[in-house]
């Protein structure tokens, strides 16, 4: 039974597995959860791990203060998936981001996200 809070949500949270960044921008994951389910997916939030798991930072990085650009975004929900991408020439765009190398680590990161269960 999932705990929710005293809105009615409760926390999913997806593994984004071993993306390799540098050679594919846009990452789909299935999120399980039913017809009505997804239909309450809200406050979406990625983390994303470099290779050797020494810095952790939000996909919605802030890559060029004076243009706006960010590092990526969680693109799309749709009844089965959550889409995430990086964008071209961004900060997760290279090699510290395609192979997982720290002992144990076995996902690049996490979509953390609240839902109203059925």
């Amino acid at each position: 039974m999932a705990i929710r809070d005293e809105y009615g949500y409760t926390k999913g949270r997806l593994e984004l597995g071993t993306w390799d960044m540098d050679a594919t921008a846009t990452l789909t994951i299935a999120h399980g959860h039913s017809a009505t389910e997804w239909l309450t997916i809200e406050d979406t939030k990625a983390i994303i791990r470099n290779d050797d798991d020494t810095e952790h930072r939000d996909i919605n990085t802030l890559d060029d203060v004076a243009t706006g650009i960010l590092a990526g975004s969680i693109f799309s929900i749709d009844s089965t998936n959550i889409k995430i991408s990086r964008y071209s020439t961004g900060s997760f765009d290279n090699t510290s981001h395609d192979t997982i190398t720290a002992s144990g680590i076995t996902s690049r990161g996490w979509i953390n996200y609240k839902y109203i269960a059925d």
